[in-house]
């Protein structure tokens, strides 16, 4: 499993401006996740060096300008689980503070791609050169079971 954070401008509310631009990518965790209250402040910390403190300025806070987005690269079917779902609950309770929103959690397996929470989803992008489904009917197994014939 492999965790990373993606900073993203945000789009301005104009017609001549709406896509978002990747400004930064950071790899937090890879192999082993860390213990709950670590992963947190880990993406504070993060979230600090990539996109700083939100701005204060004219006596109000300044909107922020960017959104993180986490992608959750692991092998296996396309729905969001527990380590989707650890990230997502770092995030609540990060208090970053930063000049972000907190973006959703994105899961890439070699079958394609979905969120955790606005779940939508696709074939591309995906890891790897893996089967595009989930199952496969071989010679041994009868379409009507779900179980090897037995010999």
């Amino acid at each position: 499993m492999t965790a990373g954070i993606v900073a993203r401008d945000l789009p301005l509310p104009t017609a001549d401006h709406t896509d978002q631009e990747v400004v930064d990518v950071v790899r937090v965790c890879r192999g082993l996740r860390p213990r709950r209250g670590d992963a947190s402040d880990l993406l504070r910390t993060h979230a600090q060096a990539l996109v700083g403190d939100r701005p204060w300025g004219e006596g109000r806070w300044m909107p922020p300008q960017f959104v993180l987005v986490t992608v959750v690269c692991r092998s296996g079917r396309v729905v969001p689980g527990p380590e989707e779902l650890f990230w997502l609950s770092a995030w609540r309770y990060s208090n970053h503070l930063a000049n972000a929103f907190d973006g959703d959690v994105y899961l890439v397996t070699e079958h394609g791609w979905t969120g955790t929470i606005d779940q939508r989803a696709g074939f591309s992008p995906a890891l790897g050169d893996g089967a595009r489904h989930l199952t496969a009917i071989g010679p041994d197994l009868d379409p009507g079971r779900a179980h090897p014939t037995p010999t």
